[in-house]
């Protein structure tokens, strides 16, 4: 894969930098690692292979990547030199991930140099991605999907969330996922009916079993959710779940390019409103690659539109006070959406 990406507009170089606790997202955009390689350093972006300046520890390892040009520094002198010597006049910074006293001292070291905040374009840049780009999101789905079916063979009474979610954990790994991209809900009976639920001790029993999971391939992430029945689901539970598919469905059949995103929301919001008199009480989607969470924002209050290439996750779901059901999918706009996973039409009993 080329990771020859071009910089925002109105600057002549771009400064991003990561430390192993404070990982700018963009930083392993524009070298093209995965964020499970923590590391610091800084990067700088212009004409040409980005420049990446790193100390003696982990320079061994980056000087073997094509993707950029790795710089040794043993000191702070020596890395202020190095980014002097490289920057340009007009120096974009995402400063969505640097503080305030960080941008105090740049200011210093950098003296005569133009600071331009260029946040909301990298968050723009990373909405749309490449073929190689959904080709790591669609091998991330692939493990993940493998994963509900290492879970609908597990999943059995008397079992605890937690031992299941440890379970997905080890598989994960060994089908090829660097890691998990979030701890993985795991939600039986009354604890479906918290979205966020913090998967614990609890004991599965009959009754609705929810499963949010993601993964992170080659540091791209998937996140899909499934809802399931162990034992017998009722006219009510299947009601709900039939509600919810509708809504997933007409959603996925409304996004496509220049759709805003509120309109997406509506269409799946408007099914559910119907079956219950209430509607969705968190968003629709949002956006995914390097992150979980990436523009776009499928929600009520979003002004975005939608444009081909951009990944996102479609969620309807819908809570009561002793159960929910949530089911979600990850697609790429197109003329016709693309789906990267496929949740099954019934409630599938375990």
């Amino acid at each position: 894969m080329k990771y020859m990406r071009n910089i925002p507009k109105g600057i002549d170089s771009l400064l991003l930098f990561t430390r192993e606790d404070d990982i700018d997202p963009n930083f392993y955009y524009f070298t093209g690692m995965s964020r499970m390689q923590r590391l610091t350093a800084y990067m700088i972006a212009g004409k040409g292979k980005p420049v990446v300046i790193t100390n003696p520890l982990e320079y061994g390892m980056l000087s073997r990547n094509r993707n950029f040009t790795a710089v040794k520094t043993e000191n702070r002198k020596q890395i202020q030199s190095a980014l002097r010597q490289r920057l340009g006049e007009k120096v974009g910074i995402n400063c969505d991930y640097v503080s305030v006293n960080s941008m105090k001292k740049l200011r210093s070291v950098l003296k005569g140099r133009k600071f331009i905040d260029v946040s909301k374009q990298l968050c723009g840049m990373r909405a749309v991605k490449a073929k190689e780009e959904i080709h790591k999101i669609r091998e991330a789905c692939r493990i993940t999907e493998e994963l509900f079916s290492f879970l609908e063979a597990s999943a059995r009474k008397g079992r605890t969330e937690i031992g299941i979610a440890n379970g997905l954990e080890t598989e994960a790994r060994r089908l090829g996922a660097e890691g998990m991209a979030f701890p993985p809900i795991i939600a039986s009976g009354r604890n479906s009916a918290v979205p966020h639920h913090r998967t614990g001790k609890a004991k599965l029993a009959g009754g609705i079993l929810l499963a949010d999971i993601g993964v992170i391939y080659e540091g791209y992430c998937s996140d899909i959710t499934r809802t399931y029945y162990i034992g017998e689901p009722t006219v009510m539970h299947k009601h709900m779940y039939a509600v919810i598919n509708s809504a997933r469905k007409e959603a996925i059949k409304t996004a496509k390019p220049g759709v805003r995103a509120k309109k997406i929301f509506e269409s799946a919001n408007s099914i559910i409103k119907k079956g219950y008199g209430s509607g969705m009480i968190h968003s629709l989607g949002h956006g995914l690659g390097i992150e979980v969470h990436e523009a776009p924002s499928v929600s009520s209050k979003s002004k975005e539109t939608l444009g081909s290439g951009m990944c996102i996750t479609i969620e309807p779901g819908y809570y009561m006070w002793d159960f929910g059901v949530r089911i979600e999918d990850d697609i790429v706009i197109a003329k016709k959406p693309v789906m990267l996973s496929r949740a099954p039409d019934n409630l599938v009993s375990l």
